[in-house]
C-alpha cells in the first residue's frame, strides 16, 4: 500500500526526492539491491549534495561487489570521518573495501593513517608487512626490500619480520641481511614516519565539515 502511494506521489512530481527515498529504503529493506541502487541512483542524478547519498550508495555497490563504484563514493565519507576522528566509521568502510581488494595498498595506507592517531601500532606494522608482501608479490622487490628493512631496523628482535627481510635481502641483493648497518630505533615514533615508496592510487581529502551525526538519509546497514 505504502509503495502504491508513493508511486502516484511520483506519477504527480517524479522528482520527489523524499518519495523516492522512501522507495529506495522499502528496496533495500526488502533485500532487492539493484532496485533500490537503481533509485539512489536517480536520487544523485536529482540532488547529489543529499546528505549521506554518497555512503548509502557506496554500501549498495559494496553489496553487489563493485570495488570501483564503491570506492568512488565512500571515498570522500571516507575522508570526512578520519578528518572528525569517527575512526570506527573509516576502519568499517575501509576494511569493506578491502575485502572486496585484498591487494589494495591505497586502502592500507589509508587505514595506517587511522591506526596511527589510534596508537594501534601492531596495526600498523602489519600494515605495512602487508604493503611489502604486496610488492613482492607484484616483483617489486625493491619497494618490499625497502619496507622490511625498516621494520626491521624499528625492532631487530622481531625474529619473522628478520627471517622474512633475510629472504627478500638474499632474493633482491644476492647477500643476506647486514645487521652491523641497522641501528634500532628507541622508541614507536619512528614508525610514523614510514611511507610505502608510492600508491596505487592517490586519494583527495574532501573539504567536509559536517560532523556525521545531523539529519539526511539514514545510513544502510550493510
Amino acid at each position: 500500500e505504502a509503495r502504491n502511494l508513493l508511486d502516484q506521489i511520483l506519477e504527480r512530481n517524479p522528482e520527489n526526492v523524499e518519495a523516492l527515498t522512501t522507495i529506495g529504503q522499502l528496496y533495500h529493506d526488502a533485500g532487492q539491491t539493484e532496485d533500490a541502487l537503481a533509485v539512489y541512483t536517480r536520487i544523485y542524478q536529482l540532488d547529489p549534495s543529499q546528505e549521506g547519498i554518497g555512503e548509502i550508495l557506496g554500501r549498495l555497490y559494496l553489496g553487489v561487489g563493485n570495488y570501483d563504484e564503491a570506492y568512488k563514493f565512500l571515498k570522500d565519507p571516507i575522508n570526512e570521518a578520519i578528518d572528525n576522528d569517527n575512526n570506527e566509521l573509516a576502519l568499517e568502510l575501509l576494511d569493506k573495501l578491502q575485502d572486496l581488494d585484498d591487494e589494495n595498498i591505497t586502502i592500507r595506507e589509508r587505514k595506517i593513517e587511522v591506526y596511527q592517531k589510534l596508537n594501534r601500532h601492531d596495526d600498523v606494522k602489519l600494515m605495512f608487512e602487508e604493503i611489502a608482501e604486496i610488492y613482492y608479490n607484484k616483483g617489486r622487490l625493491e619497494e618490499s626490500y625497502n619496507i622490511f628493512e625498516r621494520l626491521f631496523s624499528l625492532d631487530p628482535q622481531d625474529n619473522r619480520v628478520k627471517q622474512r627481510f633475510n629472504q627478500i635481502s638474499i632474493e633482491f641483493r644476492g647477500r643476506p641481511i647486514d645487521t652491523s648497518r641497522l641501528v634500532e630505533k628507541p622508541s614507536f615514533d619512528g614508525m610514523q614516519e614510514m611511507k610505502t615508496s608510492d600508491s596505487l592510487e592517490q586519494v583527495d581529502h574532501a573539504d567536509h565539515t559536517s560532523d556525521g551525526t545531523g539529519g539526511g538519509m539514514r545510513m544502510l546497514e550493510m
